[in-house]
């Protein structure tokens, strides 16, 4: 624990600090700019082509909501390539398509199950985890929260592990 924040810090420095950030960012919005404009050329092109309004209506509530973030996972996966092809880090990319896919899964979850409350608490969770783990610090912060174990009989029971038990 006392080697954590410390390490949290210089990794934010070197993260911030970089100017492949600052260019990561930049393609990020740009690459969210394009998929936004590509979805609604497709959503404009296949919404006026539809005859049956029962038809719209089943296409945009049940598959509408993966279009767009999957548009947004093609762009930023050649921007990746793009950037790495040239020898550029690309952490930030990783993450934000790390966190891009779990929403969509999280959010198909909530299609399916009508559940909010357990969709948003594990949400809060893996986000957190794809943060954690681009700053460089989620192995330390699971060796901390194992730290913080019971053991009863033969059994070991940590915060790390009901978290991770609640979460998957």
């Amino acid at each position: 624990m006392n080697n954590l924040f410390p390490k949290l810090f210089s990794n934010s420095k070197e993260i911030l600090t970089s100017n492949n950030f600052y260019w990561q960012i930049l393609a990020i919005f740009l690459c969210v700019l394009s998929a936004i404009i590509i979805y609604k050329a497709i959503r404009s092109a296949f919404v006026t082509k539809q005859k049956s309004k029962k038809i719209s209506d089943f296409l945009q509530g049940y598959y509408s909501f993966c279009v767009l973030p999957a548009i947004i996972i093609v762009t930023l996966s050649i921007a990746t390539a793009t950037f790495a092809l040239y020898g550029w880090e690309v952490y930030v990319f990783n993450s934000v398509i790390q966190i891009i896919i779990l929403l969509l899964i999280l959010k198909t979850l909530r299609f399916i199950f009508f559940n909010f409350i357990i969709a948003n608490i594990v949400s809060l969770f893996l986000i957190l985890a794809i943060i954690f783990n681009m700053i460089g610090i989620l192995d330390p912060i699971i060796q901390t929260l194992d730290s913080f174990a019971m053991n009863i009989g033969s059994f070991r029971l940590s915060a790390y592990t009901l978290i991770h038990a609640f979460v998957v």
